[in-house]
């Protein structure tokens, strides 16, 4: 079984937004590669290869290393602010992030796991010969520079977002390479769901009304519907608010909302 870590949201936003300064400065770079790859699905040697002439104001272009087509990539105002951050940066010069060894990323990503408390405990289990091993430790200390690329799949299955999509985004070709990531994404997407239909009305309802009001603003309908309007929703043939979201606002807009909405 294929050994996948990745970021939770809430996680992922906490490295996201955390202010390095003084004695830790340093680190900020390294956490906008993490977080680059996150809100794009880029591997980090596609990261180093992106250049700012492959940017246009709402995707980017790129032919990644393990593919002959080139692949568009929708930004969120996550993935934006990290471009723009280094739009100016004499180190980063034809590029759009400042250049970094993927050595020395991997030792200061699991810094930044540990100062952001990224802490809860994983299991690793492998085998020599028939020998069962597990190893447990601190999820800041499975942290390395393929967690970004793992985070944006997951998080993207786990919102309900359907997997031809997502393999549109990370260039997988095979749908049989999206199982381990569709296998362990399942019990998130029942956890969310159960979240919001069941321990959070008056967020489910919040939620309902903005999307509605999205809905008549782009002229689906003429007025809103009653607040607390899940059941009919899930009658009409959707899962849950993820692909109601993901219908109304496309996949750029669709990112922005659901973190926006974890990070309230």
């Amino acid at each position: 079984k294929k050994f996948i870590v990745y970021l939770e949201a809430d996680e992922l936003l906490r490295i996201y937004n955390h202010n390095f300064s003084n004695e830790n400065s340093h680190l900020a770079l390294y956490r906008d590669w993490l977080c680059f790859g996150a809100f794009t699905s880029l591997r980090f040697s596609d990261i180093g290869r992106l250049e700012k002439k492959d940017v246009r104001d709402d995707y980017f272009e790129i032919t990644t290393k393990k593919d002959s087509d080139p692949v568009k990539i929708e930004l969120n105002k996550y993935s934006r602010a990290i471009i723009n951050r280094y739009r100016k940066s004499p180190f980063a010069k034809k590029k759009v992030l400042p250049p970094v060894h993927n050595a020395v990323l991997n030792k200061y990503l699991k810094d930044i796991g540990e100062i952001c408390e990224v802490n809860t405990i994983i299991t690793k289990t492998h085998y020599e010969g028939t020998r069962r091993i597990e190893e447990s430790k601190p999820k800041y200390e499975f942290i390395t520079s393929h967690t970004g690329r793992k985070t944006f799949i997951c998080l993207a299955l786990s919102m309900g977002i359907p997997p031809t999509t997502v393999m549109a985004w990370s260039g997988h070709e095979s749908y049989e390479d999206m199982k381990p990531y569709i296998r362990i994404t399942d019990q998130a997407k029942a956890d969310a769901m159960a979240a919001v239909t069941v321990n959070n009305p008056e967020k489910d309802d919040a939620v309902l009304a903005e999307v509605d009001a999205k809905l008549v603003e782009i002229g689906v309908y003429d007025a809103p519907t009653e607040p607390g309007t899940m059941d009919k929703l899930l009658n009409a043939g959707l899962k849950g608010l993820n692909d109601l979201t993901y219908m109304v606002f496309g996949p750029k807009g669709f990112f922005d909302f659901y973190y926006d909405k974890i990070a309230k």
